[in-house]
């Protein structure tokens, strides 16, 4: 089976695609993702302001500093994020804006950890911060991952410097913290490569689309082109009939006539229609010539019969000597189906070599 996405051309560390693939579904992510990503914020600056009640149990003297982080930096700036996604100009930025916003809620967390970091609560937080910005806020695969690992290293350094923690405890958060970037990283990248991959196959199934409506509407055309030989042909055939001076005449295999053109009746003027059709052609030729047709008409099952003469009697005393050329018609399977003949009254020609 072929492998559908041979073709991606896809950087395996960014999953990005090239020149104006990826801006194409830049475009696509956003449009499948605002909602959701509207929907998310709200949920994620709504969770980030309600832990606010567990500060006010959890901490007294810090509760100004924590309130101040809460909802004077990180809460209003999710808000005015989720705000500036109703703009025209927001599509351009978004990813970038999302990015920030990892960060400073990652740092507002980790701010409160280094001021009470034996309350183990704030780690847990700093891990749902994790896991929103892998997960949960539409960010793309290398920007969480370098937002993430940022965060990893401000929390080093800020738990390092400017906290009283044991340096087990933040070695053991770092164990926690550390693995909690490296599930993000793998289940964003797979997710991202997950969402890059659909939007391959739906690429590559609307170019097959777009190509079979191509060829539908070109062999339209060339069914039109067609119909319209075919027409031309069948006008061609049609006036033939009316014009040419001869009889054309058609049987089936046994001789019976099919067909008869009009001008036979311009040249046997005593002969009907009801006298010539369903009427075996055989039964007007002259007793001394049947034979002699017979094995003819035999041998058109194998070549076209060149110029024989016949002479043919009809129906209230009508007689003609004729010159006759016939072929064998087969149908699409290469089997005979019957035979055309076009005959010529050559009856005064005939006289004019007796009177010589």
């Amino acid at each position: 089976m072929e492998n559908p996405y041979k073709d991606m051309n896809l950087n395996k560390i960014t999953l990005s695609f090239h020149a104006d693939t990826e801006k194409d579904y830049q475009e696509y992510y956003y449009r499948n993702s605002i909602k959701f990503f509207r929907l998310a914020f709200l949920v994620v600056a709504f969770l980030y302001g309600i832990f606010g009640l567990l500060d006010s149990y959890i901490v007294i003297e810090q509760l100004p500093f924590f309130y101040i982080i809460r909802y004077l930096i990180v809460v209003p700036f999710l808000l005015f994020v989720l705000l500036l996604s109703y703009t025209k100009f927001f599509k351009r930025i978004w990813q970038w804006l999302l990015f920030v916003a990892f960060i400073i809620g990652g740092i507002g967390i980790i701010a409160m950890v280094a001021t009470i970091p034996d309350e183990f609560s704030y780690y847990a937080g700093l891990m749902l911060v994790f896991f929103a910005g892998y997960f949960f806020i539409k960010l793309r695969f290398i920007l969480a991952t370098c937002a993430g690992l940022f965060l990893l290293v401000i929390f080093n350094v800020v738990m390092l410097n400017f906290s009283d923690a044991q340096t087990n405890t933040i070695l053991a958060y770092n164990f926690f913290f550390g693995s909690a970037n490296v599930i993000g990283m793998v289940a964003a990248y797979y997710i991202e490569l997950f969402y890059r991959r659909n939007y391959w196959l739906t690429l590559s199934v609307n170019k097959k689309n777009e190509e079979l409506e191509r060829q539908n509407m070109n062999l339209e055309e060339e069914i039109r082109k067609r119909t319209e030989q075919l027409e031309e042909s069948e006008e061609l055939f049609r006036k033939l009939l009316i014009t040419v001076p001869d009889l054309i005449i058609r049987t089936d295999l046994e001789g019976n006539i099919t067909f008869v053109n009009e001008y036979t009746y311009t040249i046997l003027k005593y002969v009907t229609k009801e006298q010539l059709l369903g009427k075996n052609l055989f039964s007007f030729v002259a007793e001394k010539d049947l034979p002699r047709a017979i094995e003819n008409s035999k041998l058109m099952l194998e070549h076209p019969l060149g110029p024989k003469e016949y002479r043919l009697v009809f129906e209230d005393g009508v007689i003609i000597d004729a010159e006759i050329n016939g072929d064998a018609f087969y149908d699409s399977e290469s089997n005979p189906t019957g035979m055309v003949y076009v005959i010529r009254d050559i009856t005064e020609r005939k006289q004019a070599e007796l009177v010589q």
